[in-house]
C-alpha cells in the first residue's frame, strides 16, 4: 500500500486535491500550490487510507457539479436580446474598412454552442456565436471563433471545452477566441494572464509569451475590422504572402 501511495502521489495531486481546491475558489476561498502540497504531506505522513481519498474525490465530484449547475443559464435566457446582439454586430461588419468575411451560422448548432459557451446573444460574443458560422479578417489570415462553418468548422464552444472550460458553468481562467494563419491564438484573459480581467491577449508562435493587447473583445472585433492588420503581423508577413 505504500508503494501505490508513493506512484500516485501526482494522480492524487491531479484528479482529486486540484478540483477540490478549484471548487472552493469559486466560493471566494483563495487556493494555492503550497496549500496543496501541505494537504498532500498531511496524508502522506498519517499514512491515511485511501478508502478517505476517494470520499474526499466524491466529494470535490459533487461539490464541483453542484458549483456549476448554480451558474449555468438556460438558452431561453441566453437568447434574450438576440436582436439587439445581431444589430450591433451587423453595424460594425458594415462599417468595416478591412476584408471581412462572415460565414453563415448553422442553424442546428447556434444554440447549443452558445449554451455551451454561455454567453448571451446580446453580448458581441454571443452576436458573434448566434449570428455567425465563424468570421474571417484578411481573406483568412485572422478568425474569429463562431458557432462553425464548413470551412471554418471549430466554434467557440467546443474549441474550448476539454482546454480552457471543463463545460457549461465553469469559469475558465483562460477563453480561446480567435486564431491566425500562423498558428498564434487570442484569448480573454480570466485570471491565468493576471489581473486585468477580460482583456485580450495573443500568444505568437514564435516566441510563445502571452502579451497582452490592451483592449476587450468588443474593441478586438473593431480592430480586426479597421486595425492595421499588416502592422500588427509585420514580422511574420512576407510580400505577396496572401496569393
Amino acid at each position: 500500500m505504500k508503494g501505490w501511495w508513493r506512484a500516485d502521489v501526482q494522480l492524487i495531486d491531479d484528479f482529486i486535491l486540484i478540483p477540490f481546491f478549484s471548487v472552493i475558489s469559486k466560493k471566494q476561498i483563495t487556493s494555492n500550490r503550497k496549500i496543496v502540497d501541505d494537504f498532500i504531506s498531511f496524508f502522506m505522513i498519517r499514512k491515511i487510507q485511501p478508502v478517505v481519498l476517494i470520499m474526499v474525490w466524491i466529494l470535490s465530484q459533487a461539490m464541483n457539479l453542484q458549483a456549476q449547475n448554480a451558474v449555468t443559464r438556460p438558452i431561453d435566457t441566453l437568447v434574450l436580446g438576440a436582436e439587439e446582439g445581431a444589430a450591433r454586430l451587423n453595424a460594425l461588419v458594415k462599417g468595416a474598412k478591412n476584408n471581412v468575411e462572415v460565414l453563415p451560422p448553422d442553424q442546428t448548432r447556434v444554440r447549443a454552442v452558445l449554451y455551451s459557451s454561455q454567453v448571451t446573444a446580446r453580448s458581441t460574443m454571443g452576436a458573434v456565436v448566434y449570428n455567425t458560422g465563424g468570421i474571417l479578417i484578411d481573406s483568412g489570415w485572422v478568425r474569429i471563433l463562431g458557432s462553425g462553418h464548413e470551412r471554418f468548422k471549430r466554434d467557440l464552444g467546443s474549441w474550448n471545452a476539454g482546454k480552457t472550460s471543463r463545460g457549461p458553468g465553469d469559469v475558465p481562467r483562460l477563453y480561446y477566441i480567435a486564431d491566425d494563419v500562423t498558428g498564434g491564438l487570442f484569448a480573454l484573459n480570466g485570471g491565468a494572464l493576471g489581473k486585468n480581467l477580460g482583456m485580450v491577449y495573443y500568444l505568437p508562435p514564435d516566441d510563445l509569451k502571452w502579451m497582452t493587447l490592451d483592449i476587450g473583445y468588443t474593441d478586438f472585433l473593431n480592430f480586426c475590422f479597421n486595425g492595421n492588420i499588416k502592422d500588427f503581423y509585420q514580422d511574420v508577413r512576407w510580400k505577396d504572402c496572401r496569393k
